[in-house]
């Protein structure tokens, strides 16, 4: 679809942003670039608000200069949106979520007419993404790894419906529910889930509380062993702490694993320590400025 020139440009669009939201668009990178440039170079914006702006954010994240003149026909003479637009926009509630997630679960490009028509183009992509590294899989002789590759997405599916489903209810689940259940939505290796599902929660506990989110790690200890704020910050920061002690112990020779792989994930750890240890900014990106200036921009000292 990326490829075929006479396609519908916004589901194009729409079809790059959900490859990027699924996190996969790796390896579709070079056909990405080539269908947001003809896209740009075709000139047609002329779709709704929600359209517009994914099309400026894609093309400006690719480095395209995209003119922000195109949401002028939006906005009003004093410069703010028009009063028909408010309330123009597009929410998933719980019950379309669980829906998808059935859907997901079935596997079946035969249930996608039980979707919303805006939920149909991002399950038919989910599909034919893992039907195409499935077919570069096979060529490498690793069938089996697609079928793990479903099976963990079907479960990762689960694990956003039970957090948008604690959100709807304003559900505080036990600690012990909440780690369970981030293991899975964490999206990362099991070894290390639990670790960055504590830390992340700490560093950004009072960010997340300012918007409509799911009770964190912190809220869900506070209401398990009646405690302050203050203590079960603490007392997660111990749990840290003592899983870095884990890894370390786990990374030391000899060991069952290989070291390519302990590399691998102690680097990826050492990663989430940087973008969670005082503050979230894996959500607030610019408070890593002063470190990606050390690295590409400030000279080294020798």
């Amino acid at each position: 679809m990326l490829k075929d020139g006479n396609s519908d440009q916004s589901k194009k669009l729409h079809l790059i942003n959900t490859v990027q939201f699924l996190g996969v668009d790796y390896h579709f990178e070079e056909e990405i670039e080539d269908a947001l440039q003809k896209i740009y170079d075709d000139g047609d914006v002329d779709y709704d608000l929600s359209t517009v702006a994914l099309w400026f954010r894609l093309l400006r994240q690719q480095g395209i200069k995209a003119p922000s003149e195109v949401f002028k026909k939006f906005v009003d003479k004093k410069g703010k949106f028009k009063a028909d637009l408010v309330n123009n926009v597009t929410a998933t509630g719980p019950e379309e979520l669980k829906i998808f997630e059935k859907c997901i679960e079935r596997w079946d490009i035969g249930v996608i007419d039980q979707l919303p028509n805006y939920m149909k183009l991002a399950y038919q992509a989910l599909l034919d993404l893992y039907s195409a590294i499935e077919g570069d899989v096979a060529k490498e002789g690793r069938q089996y790894a697609a079928h793990y590759g479903k099976e963990s997405m079907k479960q990762l599916a689960k694990s956003y419906l039970v957090e948008a489903k604690w959100r709807e209810e304003g559900c505080v689940p036990s600690y012990e529910e909440y780690m369970h259940n981030g293991l899975i939505s964490s999206g990362i290796p099991l070894v290390i889930a639990a670790w960055e599902r504590v830390m992340n929660d700490v560093a950004s506990h009072q960010f997340e509380r300012q918007r409509d989110h799911h009770a964190s790690a912190v809220e869900c200890y506070m209401k398990q062993h009646c405690v302050s704020k203050e203590e079960a910050v603490e007392s997660l920061k111990r749990e840290i702490v003592d899983a870095w002690k884990v890894i370390n112990k786990e990374g030391m020779i000899p060991t069952i694993f290989p070291t390519p792989l302990i590399t691998r994930i102690v680097n990826m750890t050492r990663t989430l320590d940087l973008l969670n240890k005082d503050d979230d900014a894996y959500t607030r990106s610019y408070l890593l400025k002063d470190q990606i200036a050390s690295l590409f921009v400030d000279p080294i000292l020798v």
